[in-house]
C-alpha cells in the first residue's frame, strides 16, 4: 500500500505514503516517508530489543516499519535501523548492536526469515 504524497513535499525531497493494517484494531495506519528509504513492514512483532557492547539496550514497542542500512566496513555488529512504531514514533538504532531479540504477535510465525 505505497502511494506518492502530493500535498506534503519538503523542498528537494520526494515522499511516498506507506500503509499497513493495524494488527489489533484493523485500522489502516499510514506514514509519509522519503522515497529513498526502503521501509519493510514489521507488524508481526510486539517488540524488539537491541543489545550493544557493554550491555546497553534499546527497546522498541509496537514496531510497524523498518528501514535497514548495512554496517560500515570494520564495524562489529549489525547495521543501523530506522523504525516507525504503530503510534508514529521513529527510533533510530545506530550500527554496532550485537544482538536483536523480538517477540512475535500471536498467530504469526516465530521466525519468518
Amino acid at each position: 500500500m505505497n502511494e506518492p504524497v502530493a500535498d506534503a513535499k519538503p523542498a528537494g525531497r520526494n515522499l511516498r505514503r506507506i500503509s499497513i493494517k493495524h494488527p489489533t484494531t484493523g485500522d489502516i495506519v499510514s506514514f509519509d516517508v522519503l522515497e529513498s528509504l526502503d521501509f519493510k513492514p514489521l507488524t508481526d512483532e510486539e517488540w524488539r530489543v537491541f543489545t550493544f557492547p557493554g550491555g546497553h539496550t534499546v527497546r522498541v514497542d509496537s514496531p510497524a516499519f523498518v528501514a535497514f542500512k548495512p554496517a560500515s566496513p570494520g564495524v562489529i555488529g549489525g547495521g543501523s535501523q530506522r523504525i516507525i512504531t504503530l503510534g508514529g514514533t521513529v527510533t533510530y538504532v545506530p550500527e554496532g548492536w550485537l544482538s536483536l531479540q523480538w517477540k512475535c504477535r500471536k498467530g504469526y510465525p516465530t521466525v519468518a526469515f
